[in-house]
């Protein structure tokens, strides 16, 4: 068994020396760009595809609560902007100084939600 493994040792040095160097040139040929293959084309059309359906998910019970209180959060906020706008409109505040008072009372008012 010796004798057999050094007689595929020495096959493999000198085959390794005659094919390795010719296998690496055709991977690595030079006539091909990078990022340019014609080989294989392909396209993907998506032009008349129709939506994918998918199963309507229920959001969990703990984070109803959380989501039901960020949403009337955003549209309190939305009513409170326009109600600022417009009574700052209405009032007509031409000086900075009194623009100034008006804006940090409005920034001042907080909205605190019952929590159950």
């Amino acid at each position: 068994e010796f004798l057999i493994q050094i007689f595929i040792l020495q096959n493999l040095k000198k085959y390794k020396e005659t094919f390795v160097p010719k296998l690496v040139e055709d991977v690595f040929s030079r006539k091909i760009v990078a990022g340019n293959c014609k080989i294989i084309e392909h396209s993907i059309q998506t032009e008349n595809c129709s939506p994918i359906k998918q199963v309507f998910r229920q959001v969990p019970l703990q984070m109803r609560e959380e989501s039901f209180n960020a949403k009337l959060k955003t549209q309190l906020n939305k009513v409170w902007y326009t109600i600022y706008i417009r009574v700052r409109q209405r009032l007509n505040v031409r000086s900075q100084k009194m623009k100034e008072v008006y804006d940090r009372k409005v920034r001042s008012i907080h909205f605190k939600f019952r929590q159950k």
